[in-house]
Order: C-alpha cells, then structure tokens, then sequence
C-alpha cells in the first residue's frame, strides 16, 4: 500500500491477551455505543474476555517500525506532501516534513498554522502552501476546483500540478490571507 498510517486505523483492533484481530464494524459498534469492547474467543478451557484494542497508536506508545522504515526509504521519492489535521508536535511524526526534499511541494490542510519541527528547523523552510479551515470544507473546494469527479487522470494531474502554483485564484468559499501569500482561508479557519 502507497498509504502509511503513522497513528493506525480504527479499521480494525486486537485484543490485549490473545491478539486475536477484530474488524472495524465491532470497534464501530462499541465505540457508537461507549462500551468497552471484549474478546469473544473461547477454547473448551475458558473464554479470553481481553479488552479490544484499536489499532491506532496512543500517545506515549511506538509508532509502528514500518512508519520509520517507509520514510527512510521513500523520502527521496516523494513529489508532494500533504500534512492534515495535526499540531505536528509530537515527535516522530512532527519530523516528516523535515526528512522531504527541499524542492517537494508541501502543503498544510488545517485549522490553524502549524511551526513545524524543532530541533532540525534551521533544514526544514516551512510549508509552500498553508489551506486553513476545516479539512472537510479544504477537501470539498479542492475537488470541485479541480473538477476530480469527472475527469481522467492525466487530466487530473495536469490540475493538481497547475494548483500548487501561485496562480491560485480566489473563490467565493476562500480567500487569501494578507499576512501571507502562500495562506489560503476556508471555513473553520483559526
């Protein structure tokens, strides 16, 4: 898979005693109910009962070895960088952006401005393109400018390289910031 999941998915969980995985409709059912979920497996002996577990990584937990392994490998071959929804304070996923060529658009879909990383900020210049507000609203004015549900892909690609030149225009849903040409203001912006 090209995706990389730093924190996990509530896609699935396993339980604490015997790892048994569990899909994402059982994590959805207990979560929409505020339940905590148990393992239902059972050998003739006894039932395990272990709590289920998201997933997802908690703070103060390791991030999954493949996180680090994909960024070494990959980051001489990424052409864009899109970070989401994140303080990006909490290292080592704060650092992502730092380990990115220098000449790799990136780009922030967030609520508000982020700093960056810290202890390698002297390498690391911020990001070329910040779209404040709700990532949802971002999302929604991106593909309608770029017209995704209905056209090819080279069409596509084409759109996607001509909005991450500065020639972006403003819409009746956004507006450039004055502070900063590079800042883009949607709905939900802080």
């Amino acid at each position: 898979s090209k995706v990389v999941q730093c924190h996990g998915s509530l896609s699935s969980g396993r339980c604490l005693a015997c790892k048994k995985k569990v899909g994402c409709e059982l994590m959805h059912q207990s979560l929409a109910i505020g339940e905590v979920l148990h393992c239902a497996r059972s050998t003739r002996r006894r039932s395990c009962g272990g709590v289920i577990k998201p997933d997802i990584t908690f703070f103060g937990e390791p991030i999954q070895p493949r996180v680090n392994k994909m960024l070494h490998k990959d980051s001489a071959k990424v052409d864009l960088l899109l970070v989401m929804g994140t303080s990006l304070s909490v290292a080592p996923v704060s650092m992502i952006p730092s380990y990115i060529p220098k000449d790799v658009v990136q780009i922030l879909i967030n609520r508000e401005p982020v700093v960056g990383p810290k202890n390698r900020r002297q390498q690391w210049q911020g990001f070329h393109y910040e779209l404040l507000g709700d990532c949802d609203t971002v999302i929604s004015e991106l593909l309608k400018l770029l017209r995704w549900d209905d056209e090819k892909e080279e069409d596509k690609k084409k759109k996607a390289a001509k909005m991450a030149s500065p020639e972006l225009s403003v819409g009746k849903n956004y507006m450039l910031s004055t502070q900063r040409r590079n800042r883009i203001l949607f709905d939900g912006a802080r």
